[in-house]
């Protein structure tokens, strides 16, 4: 059985242990010996139950009305907020990020609920012109089904929030495999919509190997749509597989992202600029500015001002830093 300290799945509104009884440890990149927490590393079987609550409960939910679904999120937005600063330090402490930057995505989390939780009342369809007499021509939006997410480590509370809630909001269930450096944001996530009110089964979250619990919540055939962020290697696999089994499929993959810098920009300005998109959140950022193109008038002038940015960051753990570790060794 998992240990009495492990932190356990989400399934079908119980947390649930995984029939592997195998455990992996997320430690802190600011001080790697410490250990946050210990999570269940789950299989196939702990997946696929996952999947079959979210199936069994999604009809129920596309039958409660959009602002009835609107008043859970908003109040396990609600939820998240009075609980912001033990979020924030749980970010903190498993991915590594400044605390600033951890305050403000918690933040961008409980926005997301709340946004959403508004557009709940307001999922329509349009009336058009009929070619003939006596007729009605109208569409209507119906959810997709059953979605199943992966979500990286980078955003661990922002990019899972802006999955969910409008997966939600728009009556669909949803099954989770969080990030295995950085799960515990979106647990927190889970007990925030447990507590407003989610009928069991609408969210399932289960940790563990994309191998194992990825692959089974991409592949299952009761998984109708599928969300990535991640790498582009596996994206790429996550995408063939999704499509070949006929499902809506959306991925988010590395990209190269470069910062033009022209003859009529200012280059400490443009220094500036580049240096917050390149380094801003350890540089860990999906959309980083990984290189600028700088026209050569401008060029000696912008790569000192550059260097100054760089040298002057002030590093170390995020709590009192402004920038924090690389997540891990390995990301290093």
């Amino acid at each position: 059985h998992a240990m009495p300290d492990t932190q356990r799945n989400y399934v079908d509104g119980s947390w649930t242990e995984s029939e592997t009884g195998e455990t992996f440890e997320v430690n802190d990149p600011a001080d790697p010996s410490e250990t946050v927490n210990t999570y269940q590393e789950s299989s196939k079987e702990d997946a696929q139950q996952a999947v079959e609550a979210a199936a069994a409960a999604q009809a129920e939910w596309e039958k409660t009305p959009g602002p009835n679904r609107g008043t859970i999120l908003r109040k396990a937005g609600s939820i998240l907020e009075d609980r912001k600063e033990e979020v924030t330090d749980l970010l903190v402490a498993e991915e590594g990020k400044a605390r600033g930057e951890a305050s403000g995505e918690v933040q961008r989390a409980i926005d997301i609920f709340h946004y959403f939780s508004g557009k709940a009342s307001d999922l329509k369809g349009t009336v058009k012109a009929p070619s003939a007499r006596n007729k009605n021509l109208y569409t209507r939006k119906e959810p997709v089904g059953v979605a199943g997410l992966i979500t990286p480590w980078n955003y661990p509370i922002a990019i899972p929030a802006w999955k969910i809630a409008p997966a939600l909001t728009a009556g669909n269930s949803v099954v989770i495999k969080p990030a295995s450096m950085a799960p515990g944001v979106v647990l927190e996530i889970a007990k925030a919509l447990d507590e407003a009110g989610l009928p069991d089964g609408v969210l399932n979250v289960v940790t563990g190997p994309g191998s194992t619990v990825g692959d089974e919540f991409i592949n299952n055939d009761a998984i109708d749509a599928v969300s990535f962020t991640g790498s582009s290697q596996v994206g790429e696999m996550v995408y063939d597989d999704a499509t070949d089994a006929g499902k809506r499929v959306q991925t988010e993959l590395g990209g190269k992202n470069p910062t033009i810098v022209a003859e009529s920009a200012d280059p400490e300005e443009a220094a500036e600029i580049v240096a917050s998109g390149g380094f801003g959140t350890t540089g860990q950022s999906c959309t980083a500015c990984s290189r600028a193109v700088v026209h050569e008038s401008n060029y000696d002038e912008f790569v000192d001002a550059l260097v100054e940015e760089a040298e002057s960051i002030d590093i170390g753990p995020g709590n009192d830093h402004e920038m924090g570790p690389q997540v891990s060794q390995d990301e290093l």
